[in-house]
């Protein structure tokens, strides 16, 4: 069985090896894997969707001028564009403090309430 093929009388039949096909045009797995790079599209199936948003969904892409599938990429690219939660809160916490020159914010909503009894 050379190069991994069985051999039937004189034909030759491919064998599934772990990481691809050996003894045939199929390519292995280290072959698909280089031909797929980080821009290949993926994709994705959402189940038990409930009504009231699917509903949504389809209004605010009717709204937008967008097929549903295009709306949805589109939400989901400027989702996953923005910071998680303990990525801001780390930014955030990197800024050095505000100066607390002046008056605090009690004192400026008491003089703000005085003035528009006032006027």
């Amino acid at each position: 069985m050379p190069g991994g093929a069985v051999t039937r009388g004189s034909r030759s039949t491919p064998v599934r090896q772990p990481f691809g096909w050996v003894g045939s045009d199929v390519p292995d797995a280290t072959m698909v894997a280089k031909c797929y790079h980080l821009g290949m599209s993926v994709n994705m199936h959402i189940r038990d969707l409930d009504e009231p948003t699917h509903r949504e969904l389809v209004r605010r892409a009717d709204a937008a001028g967008m097929s549903l599938r295009s709306y949805v990429i589109e939400v989901l690219h400027r989702h996953a564009a923005l910071p998680t939660v303990e990525q801001w809160l780390d930014e955030v916490r990197r800024d050095p403090p505000l100066p607390s020159e002046g008056p605090d914010s009690v004192t400026l909503v008491e003089e703000g309430r005085r003035d528009s009894d006032v006027a």
